[in-house]
Order: structure tokens, then sequence, then C-alpha cells
């Protein structure tokens, strides 16, 4: 009964070993650049109307990170809260002159990304698919009386990856793309709009590891 005992105690140590080699969980925080490669929104009552986009904006970013070795490779699951904003532009040509007036969007939700990657060193790249859910949003746009939204509950997109880890510190620096065309929340005189483009970021995090 001992010697089964200490069996299984030196499985469990072996084990604990393994997955505390194998398995490392952390905390991250940064900001993101935004781009849309897309002004022009929509034209309202005829041409008299234009609500363009101003400014993409940035925003923040927080969470918790998860890292994974497995047969030389690495996958990285994270839950992130983020926050983003964007500035819109409402011309009206009125007399023969122009009214222009700014109004702000704020968004937050929560991005899951799971990348895929390779160590060299302290290098990390990696690739993975995103999954984003829509929890809030705050918005100016109320007050023009066309306007209404409609967030789809959850959208897709995909990120790369280059960082650098130093022991338990990392710093990382994303790409991050859409596959839902940017805008497409905003409805106008009772329709759907959106921009060309998707929006894509730039995102810049450092983070810590337990």
């Amino acid at each position: 009964m001992k010697i089964k005992f200490l069996f299984q105690l030196i499985l469990l140590l072996c084990f604990t070993h393994v997955c505390s080699a194998q398995f490392k969980l952390g905390v991250k925080a940064g900001t993101q650049i935004q781009n849309v490669d897309a002004e022009q929104l929509v034209r309202l009552n005829g041409d008299s109307k234009s609500l363009i986009l101003k400014n993409a904006g940035y925003g923040f970013h927080f969470g918790l990170v998860a890292d994974i070795k497995l047969l030389g490779f690495y996958i990285r699951p994270e839950a992130i809260l983020s926050t983003a904003s964007s500035d819109f532009l409402l011309a009206e040509a009125s007399q023969n002159e122009v009214v222009a007036e700014v109004f702000k969007e704020s968004y937050q939700q929560l991005t899951i990304p799971v990348i895929a990657g390779i160590k060299l060193g302290p290098l990390r790249l990696g690739a993975g698919p995103v999954w984003q859910y829509h929890l809030d949003s705050k918005s100016d746009l109320f007050r023009i009386s066309e306007y209404s939204q409609n967030f789809k509950a959850t959208t897709f997109g995909y990120q790369a990856l280059v960082g650098l880890e130093f022991s338990k510190i990392f710093i990382d620096l994303k790409y991050h793309g859409n596959l839902e065309k940017f805008g497409n929340h905003i409805q106008l005189e009772g329709q759907e709009r959106n921009f060309d483009a998707p929006m894509t970021s730039i995102q810049a995090s450092v983070g810590l590891y337990f």
C-alpha cells in the first residue's frame, strides 16, 4: 500500500512538473490604432447630406492570456476586453454653404483570439482566428433623426503576431483584421449602411506571466 501511494505521489509530482512547464497564465494590457481604407459612408436626403468617417480612432485593451506549449509549437488563447471609438462628420449643404458637425461613437467588446505559432529564442511568431462579442456602445449619431443601429452579437476576424518574451515579461505587436465591413451596424433611413472596407488595427501590448 505504501509503495502504491509513493508511486501515485511520484506520478502526481511528475504530472504537475510537466503541466507547469507546458502551461502558463498571464495578463496583458495595451492600445490599438484603427484604420479604415474608406471615407464616404452614405448620402442622405438625395445629395444634401453626407456622413463621412473623420477619424477611425484608437482604443485600449486588457485581459488574460494562456500559453500552451505543444510539440515544439505554442497555442495562445486570450480573453480580452477592448474599447474603441470613431469620429463621423455629417456635412449638410444648405443655402450655398456646407454645415459640418462631428459625432463620436464608442464601442466595447470581448475579443477571444487563438494564436498558434513558433518561438525562435525570445522571438515569437504566430497567427490565428479571432472571435468578437459586442458588449456595449455609445453614439452621438442618435442625434440624427434618420439613424438607428443594429450590432451583430458576434463577428469574426484574424490576427498576426510578432512578439518578444523575456522570462515572465512579453511584448506583443499585432495586426488585426475583420471579416465584416466597417459600419455594418449603422442603419440610415431604414437601410443598413457600411463602408466598402473592413476596419483593421495595429495593437501593441505588454504582459506578464504569473
